[in-house]
């Protein structure tokens, strides 16, 4: 059923590939006669449709609300999708080539970023419960500016915001030096350059 499942689905070619990946894997593991775990099948298949909405998000240039599990920091975040990529990059060396992941700018809280304020304008539109004096997105760090790594497979959840991002933040780099490969960007000349998000 799940090899029908990822045959059958048709999407973009980024996406196809990475189907095409999945299941030559799991035909290997059946010609060997191995075992399949359900668990691994199904972190394949939400890994996938994981990094199909965030390839779309980032296209599109749309807000994101993630929720995310590293075991430190869980909860919601509402994020700006910039770069997608494969692999962990440090100096020449690329480990973790078989993961995915995403470099966002976090928007710590809708009432005090200039931009989201305007977007976000009710609270409501996120679609969660945030009480009085609550921060819209989970961060212990409190480091500014909120650039985030994020891995992709530990992202429970995604949610697609029709609103869209057009400003460029400080430090953006479309060419990620901590990317292995990437797979999709926003270009800089689609972003409006701002120095200071209190200008």
């Amino acid at each position: 059923m799940f090899l029908h499942l990822i045959i059958n689905i048709q999407k973009s070619k980024m996406q196809k590939e990475l189907l095409d990946e999945y299941a030559e894997f799991i035909l290997e593991c059946l010609e060997d006669n191995y075992e399949l775990d359900e668990h691994i099948l199904n972190e394949a298949l939400s890994v996938t449709k994981a990094l199909k909405q965030i390839h779309d998000a980032i296209t599109n240039q749309n807000y994101l609300g993630i929720y995310y599990n590293d075991g430190k920091e869980s909860g919601f975040r509402l994020i700006e999708p910039l770069v997608l990529g494969q692999g962990f990059k440090r100096g020449d060396n690329i480990s973790h080539e078989d993961d995915y992941y995403l470099r966002a700018y976090v928007i710590k809280d809708t009432d005090e970023d200039e931009y989201a304020s305007q977007k976000f304008k009710d609270k409501k539109v996120l679609g969660l419960r945030i009480s009085k004096g609550k921060k819209t997105s989970v961060s212990k760090s409190g480091r500014e500016p909120y650039w985030r790594l994020f891995k992709v497979n530990k992202i429970t959840r995604i949610k697609k915001f029709s609103k869209k991002f057009d400003k460029r933040r400080p430090d953006y780099n479309s060419k990620d030096k901590m990317m292995g490969n990437i797979i999709v960007s926003v270009p800089e000349q689609m972003l409006t350059e701002i120095t200071s998000i209190f200008d």
